[in-house]
């Protein structure tokens, strides 16, 4: 359960990688995934 606001995972998730489009590529498939 992600009781944290999406937005934070997005900043963290794009923070954490060197491309920002993979970031975003990755954020997709789990968003699909749940």
């Amino acid at each position: 359960g992600g009781a944290a606001p999406r937005r934070i995972v997005v900043v963290r998730a794009i923070t954490a990688a060197d491309d920002p489009a993979v970031a975003t590529a990755d954020l997709v498939k789990r968003v699909r995934a749940v």
